[in-house]
């Protein structure tokens, strides 16, 4: 379905919506009420879909999404756009929506939707969820899911099981759990010549194992006084396992048999907090977070031919990563609303260390040699903020600017020394108790990716990305505006436009090294919008409820290869989802369907440039809430048989000045993988 057609069943479905609602609506509304520009949603709101948890709730709410703002650039202003009894809540591995995903529903005492501008808080945008908890005893929630797919075994090892409770003045959480995956794609593959010639036709059959068991655990201690500590911590084991077979013949009757592999076995933990207090006529609040990450990774990929002949190649690397933070934040209530001084620092370091090399055919390994690259940030921002009414609006605004230092001991690049200005404006109009008008400037600083200043090699397409260590984080000037109006207590729609001009894009670029890979292209631009919502159609069947979202951009730069204007190398262009969801009233059945579709922008390159496209994807699922007093949930993806197509590009060797080569040969690939079964269980206790 395309995306202007799933706008129309939106807006058909929202006149709908606008008759008067059957007497179960009017009793789910009760649990709905605008206070003071806020809506409130009571627990009774959610009643008729028997949450567990409070994340189950907060997922209901219409209209809502949750977002994280900032990126990864250090712990910096706002976050996720959820907030916990008034409060954010430090970390980036244990956010706010893990501690509600342990938190039982009972602890909820309602839910407030606000606008971000108004809550004082700097740099959270558009709507912001704040969840109200109550003290509880010990409760807990456990949860199981088992999902098949055809040609692949089933994953049998998806649970997860926490316990939340209060001693005195300190709430805690503690969970673990797997987070597995079974994934995998086949299907034909062909390669053609520029003159159209058939060179080899392919067939190959790709797997992905995916375990990531963890451990969580979270305290927030209110002291008597005020004070007010949380503590979150996490370690995690990732085991990743990926195989991919080729079969390919040519027109002469010979053939080979590749197969590759990349294995991963990763750890990484983080301990983050933050304290606050009242001092010096104000609040104070300190926050600190500490992580690593040690990931080892093996690739391997063999060929054996119809001659005899086999060979093939290896690429082992070993990753560490580690980022510090410490962050003061001092706010006062000054100049009619509340003033932000705020100062952080962070560092941050990835090492890599390689080896590669030929696999002969009788196993043995000719190394070609180590590499180690090491890439270091040392991070300083300050800023100062101030939110206030200003006659019928919410203003916020921030100034401030960052330096920071990049190094890599050991290289032949000299440490390089930025400074970056940041700040941003923004106003929200509370028009009434229905509609919301929001408006954002911002000056954006990117994140870099360390690893852009690693080397990096596909041994089955024969590819090697080089680093670069001249790469600079982008910096853009963004706009945005937002409408957001309610149609009651169960229909929402959200209308939003943007526009970025982009000053340093990082984007494909050709290297020194004969290759293409990550660099800075002077200036760029994007534009786009989104309209996205909830729609009760209960006045047509009582309990349905439809979501859609419909989102596209465009997105321009000169092509560093041939000088043409082109969009962003593999940006989404555009995306549509739908889905729809009944509660049946008065028991514990729900059932639903829903289907999404996305497009890719063509990613250049110097070596090869390709595109994917795909087909839309489906789902349909039924749930009953009272299995043995557990909620089970049987899901069926992939209903449609969803096809997904690459389009391969290769060209032949680039000259000294970084121009493609002509066409060399197009690889056409298409794969699938089948309906996706998934039954899940859950409880609390």
């Amino acid at each position: 379905m395309p995306a202007p057609t799933v706008l129309l069943v939106a807006l058909a479905a929202l006149q709908a919506a606008g008759t008067q609602p059957p007497v179960g609506v009017q009793a789910r509304n009760a649990g709905y009420a605008v206070v003071d520009g806020r809506q409130v949603y009571e627990p009774v709101y959610f009643a008729n879909i028997t949450p567990r948890t409070a994340s189950d709730m907060l997922f209901e709410v219409p209209g809502f999404s949750v977002t994280s703002t900032g990126g990864g650039r250090g712990l910096g202003q706002g976050g996720t756009n959820v907030l916990i009894n008034g409060a954010r809540i430090t970390g980036k591995g244990t956010g706010p929506v893990d501690i509600l995903g342990r938190t039982p529903a009972s602890a909820v005492l309602r839910i407030e939707i606000v606008d971000a501008a108004s809550l004082g808080i700097p740099g959270l945008t558009g709507q912001v969820a704040d969840v109200y908890l109550a003290p509880q005893g010990l409760t807990g929630n456990w949860a199981y899911a088992a999902t098949a797919r055809r040609n692949l075994e089933p994953n049998l090892g998806d649970a997860s099981v926490s316990v939340s409770g209060q001693r005195g003045p300190v709430t805690y959480t503690l969970g673990v759990g797997n987070n597995g995956g079974r994934f995998g794609n086949r299907g034909p593959e062909v390669v053609i010549a520029p003159d159209g010639t058939v060179i080899e036709e392919r067939f190959e059959d790709a797997k992905f194992y995916r375990d990531r068991p963890e451990i969580t655990g979270a305290l927030i201690w209110n002291r008597q006084n005020g004070d007010l500590a949380n503590l979150s911590a996490s370690y995690e084991w990732g085991f990743f396992s990926d195989q991919e077979r080729r079969n390919a013949d040519v027109p002469d009757g010979a053939f080979s048999v590749t197969e590759s592999s990349r294995k991963e076995d990763e750890r990484n933990g983080e301990l983050s907090g933050d304290y606050a207090m009242d001092i010096l006529g104000g609040r104070l609040k300190l926050i600190g977070l500490a992580s690593f990450e040690h990931s080892p990774v093996d690739r391997r990929v063999f060929v054996r031919r119809s001659d005899g002949t086999a060979d093939g190649g290896f690429f082992d690397q070993v990753i560490d990563e580690a980022e510090r933070i410490g962050r003061a934040e001092m706010v006062w209530a000054a100049l009619g609303g509340t003033l932000e001084v705020a100062a952080e620092g962070a560092f941050n370091r990835l090492e890599a260390t390689d080896e590669g090399g030929d696999i002969l055919a009788d196993g043995a390994r000719v190394t070609a040699g180590t590499r180690t690259a090491e890439v270091r940030e040392l991070r300083g921002q300050a800023s100062l903020a101030l939110s206030r009414p200003l006659g019928p609006l919410a203003m916020q605004a921030s100034v401030g600017a960052e330096a920071s230092e990049i190094s890599q001991p050991g290289g032949s690049t000299p440490p390089r020394t930025l400074l970056r200005p940041r700040g941003f404006v923004s106003a929200a109009y509370d028009w009434g108790e229905d509609a919301d008008l929001l408006l954002r400037l911002e000056r954006r600083v990117g994140q870099l990716d360390f690893f852009d200043f690693v080397t990096s090699v596909d041994l089955v397409d024969g590819t090697e990305q080089c680093a670069n260590p001249d790469i600079v984080p982008q910096q853009s000037w963004f706009l945005e505006g937002q409408a957001v109006r309610r149609f009651g207590a169960q229909t929402q729609v959200t209308l939003s436009a943007f526009a970025e001009r982009v000053t340093d894009r990082v984007d494909t670029i050709a290297l020194p090294c004969g290759t293409a890979g990550p660099g800075n292209i002077d200036a760029a631009e994007v534009y786009g919008g989104s309209a996205q919502g909830t729609v009760s159609l209960a006045s047509l069947v009582p309990g349905l409820e439809f979501d859609f979202e419909v989102a596209g951009q465009e997105s321009r730069l000169d092509d560093p290869f041939d000088g043409r204007p082109r969009a962003f190398g593999g940006d989404e262009e555009w995306f549509w989802s739908i889905d729809l969801r009944r509660d049946v009233p008065g028991t514990p059945w729900s059932y639903g369907a829903g289907a999404n579709q996305s497009r890719f922008a063509r990613r250049p390159g110097l070596q090869d440039a390709s595109r994917d496209t795909q087909d839309p994807r489906a789902y349909v699922f039924v749930e009953h809430r009272d299995v043995f007093g557990a909620e089970l949930n049987v899901r069926l993806g992939n209903v449609t048989g969803q096809v997904e197509r690459t389009r391969r590009e290769a060209f032949a060797d680039a000259d000294t000045f970084g121009v493609r080569g002509p066409l060399a040969f197009i690889e056409e690939r298409e794969r699938t993988f089948g309906p996706i079964l998934r039954i899940s269980l859950s409880d609390t206790f």
